[in-house]
């Protein structure tokens, strides 16, 4: 299936395939809705080690860690799919940041302000239908929205 592909750093990308980051901040934001697959890119930033660490990164992404034997719950740079795609979404509408930030405020999911910057001129992408991918495929990322191929035989769970 031809699709489009966006690349997040991690763990930013596995935060949206394990369901915690349900908004993606940028910039700009596509014309209208679309599927897009969401790609963990190869580079690994400087503060991961740190971020994993951190509260409520460590707690949203120990699912990742419980999934080797013998595991600790603690997630790992071993654990993220570095140059993978991770998850399919289906992205909506956008939003500016100030208005979603307000409404995440004093709820459940008031911690997804710490996953992005909702900052005055970013816009916020509404991702829903979120699919991680069972089995993340190999991809070679690209830059904003670039195109992409779902192979026929991935397999998808809903979060």
């Amino acid at each position: 299936m031809k699709c489009e592909g966006l690349t997040l750093h991690e763990p930013y990308a596995s935060l949206i395939a394990l369901g915690a980051k349900r908004f993606e901040t940028r910039n700009w934001a596509p014309s209208h809705p679309r599927t897009i697959v969401i790609c963990a890119g190869k580079v690994v930033i400087k503060e991961l080690n740190a971020i994993l660490k951190q509260s409520p990164f460590r707690e949203a992404l120990a699912p990742l860690a419980m999934t080797t034997m013998f595991a600790d719950g603690v997630c790992k740079r071993e654990h993220l799919n570095f140059g993978k795609a991770v998850a399919i979404v289906d992205f909506k509408t956008a939003m500016d940041g100030p208005t979603v930030a307000r409404g995440l405020r004093g709820t459940p999911r008031e911690v997804e302000l710490r996953f992005g910057d909702f900052g005055i001129r970013r816009k916020i992408w509404v991702l829903e239908n979120i699919r991680r991918i069972l089995d993340p495929f190999p991809v070679k990322g690209g830059q904003k929205l670039f195109p992409l191929e779902i192979p026929d035989d991935v397999k998808t769970v809903e979060v």
